[in-house]
């Protein structure tokens, strides 16, 4: 194993954080391995029967594992990197509309494929409030033995549009028609 991989990665921190362009570098860095890894990677300990769909349930994990878990979270976070461009166009299109009605009624709809689904996860599994600072949370201590947060500047746009979708959409409903909300509000 390169256990190098996993050194290489935690020392690409400065200040508890990690940038995207450092995490990008990595993942480029290390996109054979990974692949090449996570095709025929088994649970090294003998005794471990709970091998479910490719999950190893051994405690402590190996340095294999952690490093595919790892790649694959941070892998998530870079897709969704790769939208902070649109979210800041959008971002300059709310600003011009935003005391139009229609046109912020528009610029929901438009969005609303985005907001509800392709970025809620984004939400959920990687926005962590903790001492009134938003951080991009991937892993707590328990997987690496440290904190895993990349730097909200990063996404900084993208986190700034979800917040004013969401009021908008949810809160303010400025959208009453749309076909998932209609459908959240039955369950």
């Amino acid at each position: 194993m390169k256990t190098s991989a996993l050194n290489e990665f935690k020392s690409l921190q400065e200040n508890n954080l990690f940038s995207m362009a450092k995490v990008e570098w990595w993942l480029m860095k290390y996109d054979d391995y990974f692949k090449s890894l996570n095709q025929d990677w088994y649970c090294p300990n003998k005794g471990c029967s709970m091998i479910i769909g490719g999950v190893c349930f051994c405690n402590p994990k190996s340095n294999e594992f952690n490093f595919l878990e790892l790649f694959k979270k941070l892998e998530v976070l870079s897709q969704y990197q790769r939208k902070e461009e649109y979210f800041k166009q959008e971002l300059e299109v709310y600003y011009k509309v935003k005391d139009n009605p229609i046109k912020l009624k528009e610029l929901v709809v438009k969005n609303e494929q985005i907001g509800c689904n392709g970025f809620f996860d984004f939400l959920i599994e990687f926005l962590n409030y903790c001492d009134n600072a938003i951080l991009l949370g991937v892993f707590d201590q328990s997987v690496l033995g440290y904190d895993v947060f990349v730097d909200n500047k990063d996404f900084k746009s993208t986190i700034e549009f979800l917040d004013i979708f969401s009021e908008l959409f949810w809160e303010k409903e400025i959208f009453p028609e749309s076909e998932f909300l209609i459908e959240i509000k039955r369950i």
